[in-house]
């Protein structure tokens, strides 16, 4: 993986090169090697990591010509499309195929690119940066604009070294990591420090920029004529992405927790590799057990592991001796760790095997759950196929099913109406351990536009899943680790043909929207054992996370007694103490407390390491 920054400077007399290093510098320090600066006295660009062995080496995913210079960190998938509409020979380098793909096509270009990527263009010609992330926000882009200059990176970090933001918080986005519900697919927690929505582009010229989507002409367009035609072309394209996700020059290491998602990837890839063993060196899965929990899949993981050739290693994911309240960095709270459960033990596993590569199954909720798909029989007219979701619902009681009609007749009403009801409404009841603003705070939810093509409510909810502001916030606590740990996490179900082949398959095809019930179920079916393809189950990592507090109640505890309480503005200090309390007294506490405790905790460390806060030094 790589990390970006870049400058554009509007006219002050400011240098450019010693602002540019000091956003490489929190990587440079980290062992990251960087490649030579491109700088024009008006636009300076650089990138530090992604295997760079010499620091004068100019890699392929850096390009600088006289009209058009490119940083890239991700992966460009299926380029011969480019290449022959471009007339490019094979060997130009992913840089160079991209200017070439931006004098043809200009900013249209972006919604031709398959793959994960985070690309920065400076138009030399017409003085203007353009930066842009692939459709689904995989790889990490952030900027701040302002009048004088705008700078893009790949980490909020980056732009707090160089000095090119402020720490002062964004009060809506630490609301909504105290309550985990996240709105806002553009926003930092930081207000200076914006987030580059997937799908967008910032177009930054010498009088303006602006944020804008970008159009995907093969988006969702595929119509087939059945079921089975539509089984067979998502079955093709889940086994195409799974192998683009494995080809690597080093081992890939697939993470398998025993659910649906990540099992269908680990043995997609075991049959894949059995008969193309040269896209990699070798595979691993790497599995973490919680013995003793309720959160433990140690069997479906063994019946995965029975299943397949490849080799699965594990850890213990209830051990773990590091201060989790420690910040690592002062770019998101609670980020030591990118999980709730607190460990990484695949990160030892791929140092073992000399892997950069790991494979997430992030991704298969969000294109595999039919939410919505009464509403779509109601609106088809199948209403003996909606009556049957409704009254055939496992476990449901008659006030479940009036809570189905509720909610059924409510998602009829246009989404414009329902916030008006949100602005101008009640204020529904918030944690006790909250402020008096936090629990005032009126919290809106922003409109979504669609691409042409979703007419299906179970499509459009998918869409806006993952293009909601809680995906972007866990892609950006995955990503973090991703750019420190210097590897490259992989998603296959997020891979854009896959995506669009789901996306295309109509309604009436889609499962139940029962728990746990999965449109790639069916379809991939085959490919598990029979403990994991019939599971009806999710973990719950409570338990984890329970575990995750006990560990450190001491600290949390000196932290909420002692000191000045910097979160005053957002948790009241006494209903902290209350919250904590509560979490001693019960032998099982809700997720509720569980959550808010961690959260809590978590917010006030990184508020107090932002009051420590100083930027490293660095050589110019």
């Amino acid at each position: 993986m790589s990390v970006l920054a870049g400058i554009f400077d509007r006219g002050t007399a400011n240098p450019l090169s010693g602002r540019i290093h000091a956003m490489l510098g929190p990587f440079r320090q980290r062992g990251l090697a960087c490649g030579p600066v491109i700088d024009d006295g008006t636009c300076s660009l650089a990138v530090a990591g992604g295997g760079l062995s010499n620091p004068m080496e100019r890699p392929s995913y850096c390009h600088e010509s006289s009209d058009v210079c490119v940083i890239i960190d991700g992966r460009i998938d299926r380029t011969s499309w480019l290449r022959s509409n471009l007339d490019v020979p094979a060997e130009v380098t992913a840089g160079a195929l991209i200017a070439a793909a931006y004098r043809r096509f200009g900013t249209e270009m972006f919604g031709h690119l398959r793959g994960d990527f985070a690309i920065v263009v400076w138009d030399r010609k017409d003085n203007k940066l353009v930066a842009a992330r692939d459709l689904f926000g995989i790889r990490p882009l952030y900027y701040v604009a302002s009048a004088q200059r705008v700078a893009v990176a790949s980490d909020p970090e980056q732009m707090l070294a160089a000095r090119l933001a402020s720490t002062s918080v964004d009060r809506d986005m630490v609301l909504d990591y105290l309550l985990w519900d996240g709105r806002f697919s553009d926003r930092t927690f930081f207000q200076e420090i914006k987030n580059l929505p997937g799908g967008h582009m910032l177009v930054a010229t010498q009088d303006r920029s602006d944020v804008r989507r970008f159009a995907v002409p093969f988006f969702a367009g595929s119509r087939l004529n059945s079921r089975e035609e539509y089984w067979t072309e998502y079955r093709r394209r889940f086994f195409h992405a799974v192998s683009t996700c494995i080809r690597s020059d080093k081992p890939a290491v697939l993470e398998l927790s025993g659910g649906l998602d990540s099992s269908s990837i680990v043995c997609a890839a075991d049959r894949i590799f059995a008969e193309n063993s040269h896209l990699c060196p070798a595979l691993v899965g790497a599995a973490g057990q919680y013995p003793g929990l309720p959160c433990d899949e140690t069997p479906f993981i063994e019946a995965v592991a029975e299943h397949i050739h490849i080799p699965i290693k594990y850890w213990d994911a209830t051990q773990n001796s590091v201060n989790e309240l420690e910040p690592s960095s002062i770019a998101l709270p609670g980020a030591r760790y990118s999980t709730f459960a607190g460990t990484e033990g695949q990160l030892d596993i791929m140092r073992e095997y000399g892997s950069t590569v790991l494979i997430s199954g992030m991704g298969g909720d969000q294109i595999g759950i039919s939410s919505g798909a009464i509403r779509d029989a109601v609106t088809d007219r199948r209403w003996s196929e909606a009556a049957r979701m409704i009254f055939d619902w496992p476990g449901a009681n008659a006030k479940f099913t009036r809570g189905i009609g509720w909610a059924l007749a409510r998602s009829f009403i246009p989404s414009v109406v329902r916030n008006i009801s949100n602005k101008y409404g009640p204020v529904g009841p918030r944690p006790f351990w909250l402020s008096g603003w936090a629990k005032a705070h009126r919290r809106i939810r922003p409109l979504q536009d669609y691409p042409p093509g979703l007419r299906a409510e179970i499509h459009r909810r998918n869409w806006r899943s993952l293009n909601s502001g809680l995906h972007s916030l866990a892609m950006a606590y995955l990503q973090h680790h991703a750019v420190r740990s210097n590897i490259e996490i992989r998603f296959p179900f997020l891979d854009l043909d896959l995506v669009s082949t789901a996306f295309s398959i109509p309604a009436r095809y889609w499962p139940p929207p029962w728990p746990c019930e999965r449109l790639h179920r069916e379809i991939l079916g085959d490919l598990l054992p029979v403990k994991v393809a019939q599971r009806r189950t999710k973990a719950n990592f409570q338990s984890a996370l329970r575990l995750r507090i006990q560990r450190h109640i001491s600290e949390i505890r000196d932290m909420f007694l002692s000191g000045p309480w910097v979160s005053v503005d957002f948790v009241d200090r006494d209903g902290a103490l209350r919250l904590l309390g509560t979490f001693e007294r019960l032998d099982t506490p809700d997720l509720s407390t569980i959550y808010g405790l961690w959260a809590v905790a978590t917010l006030e460390a990184w508020m107090r390491e932002i009051l420590r806060y100083a930027p490293p030094r660095n050589k110019v």
